[in-house]
């Protein structure tokens, strides 16, 4: 997701900017502490963050959960945990509307 982050800050011509995670919960890439990642996405510039966790088979949910939330609460955007994963549509929808009630979309 820093990555992610990293990637729009340097390329992108807008202001405002959007990282739209949906993710099993399992972190197998990060080489940052969650500190430093929330730091890092929330630098001048930094995305909003929205999550869709579908963490049926995570090993850890709970961790998973508080780390998703994290992010995206303290970049100003949601996260939202369906129970199953044939229901995530519903939590798709609620982060496109609050996205589209704090974003300006072109």
């Amino acid at each position: 997701m820093v990555a992610s982050a990293d990637h729009l800050k340097k390329d992108s011509k807008l202001e405002k900017k959007v990282i739209l995670v949906v993710t099993d919960g399992e972190d197998n890439e990060s080489s940052e502490t969650l500190e430093q990642a929330v730091r890092r996405l929330q630098a001048d510039g930094g995305p909003t963050v929205y999550a869709i966790g579908i963490l049926e088979k995570e090993e850890h949910p709970k961790h998973a959960k508080r780390a998703l939330q994290i992010m995206s609460e303290r970049t100003g955007g949601i996260a939202s945990f369906p129970k199953r994963s044939t229901k995530w549509t519903p939590s798709a929808h609620r982060g496109a509307r609050h996205s589209r009630s704090v974003h300006h979309w072109i």
